[in-house]
């Protein structure tokens, strides 16, 4: 009788823990599609940090820093999806001559800048303006020579940014976060 009793709570136990392993995995699944998307790197913009065919996570919904790699819907073509690093923020200073921007910007109290050349049709756009407004982003390409970035077209608003790279988990050899 005793042995029937000890086997009855070994399976009761072994269920309980299958379940509970069970509503993880789902809790798991549930917070990966609300938070995280994935991507597939299009191209040799960001060689060498990204490379064509890299997959990476991308967590949704986060506002960018100054440098990280961030997601973005284009908007001349918006089935598209672009992968590049934010360097001017909201607030930075501009200072626009003919087509030479300067984006300068404080890092630990020092003030730093990018020079960058845009094209006639963004220094007439940024024509003006002395700072980044707010919810609008200067992004780039890591390979400066093959990119489609902000110097080309134009300022970025917020609302087309998807989400902020976190990892590379493929290839295999390469996985790990991403800065």
């Amino acid at each position: 009788m005793k042995k029937k009793g000890a086997i009855k709570k070994q399976l009761a136990i072994v269920n309980w823990k299958k379940r509970s392993i069970i509503l993880v995995l789902i809790l798991i699944s549930i917070l990966f599609f609300v938070f995280l998307r994935t991507h597939q790197v299009s191209g040799n913009s960001m060689l060498p940090t990204l490379n064509d065919g890299d997959k990476i996570l991308v967590w949704k919904g986060r506002v960018p820093k100054r440098f990280t790699i961030i997601t973005l819907e284009p908007m001349d073509n918006p089935q598209e999806s672009y992968v590049k690093r934010v360097i001017g923020m909201p607030g930075d200073k501009l200072d626009l001559k003919g087509n030479s921007l300067r984006i300068s910007y404080l890092t630990n109290k020092v003030e730093e800048y990018e020079e960058i050349n845009v094209t006639d049709g963004v220094a007439m756009i940024l024509e003006g303006q002395n700072e980044i407004p707010m919810d609008k982003y200067f992004v780039l390409g890591d390979n400066r020579s093959h990119s489609n970035d902000s110097r080309s077209m134009g300022l970025i608003n917020r609302t087309q940014i998807e989400g902020v790279v976190g990892w590379r988990y493929y290839p295999f050899n390469r996985i790990g976060h991403i800065k």
